[in-house]
């Protein structure tokens, strides 16, 4: 398996980091270092978390407040967005 992450998500990632590191930088750092441990995590069984998405095969793990959407096609493991629970979650059909 082999995972890739979306330019949306590297944008998310950096968006987490920067409004964390406001109020604590070192947090900020470990943080984004989590969320994409939690990300390389799908590599085992990525299809275990939720379906969100049936037609697009669109799946759903959290990882404290935080949502990421992926997508597993063939070998490939898509981050195709993360984001905090409490902000507005995208649509995947």
């Amino acid at each position: 398996m082999r995972l890739v992450i979306t330019d949306e998500a590297a944008r998310d990632f950096e968006h987490i980091g920067d409004v964390i590191a406001r109020d604590n930088p070192t947090r900020a750092k470990s943080f984004v270092r989590e969320l994409n441990a939690a990300c390389e995590s799908l590599l085992v069984f990525p299809r275990r978390f939720l379906l969100v998405g049936k037609r697009s095969g669109t799946h759903k793990m959290t990882h404290g407040n935080y949502l990421i959407y992926y997508r597993v096609t063939g070998d490939i493991v898509e981050v195709l967005s993360v984001r905090h629970a409490a902000r507005r979650q995208p649509r995947f059909r």
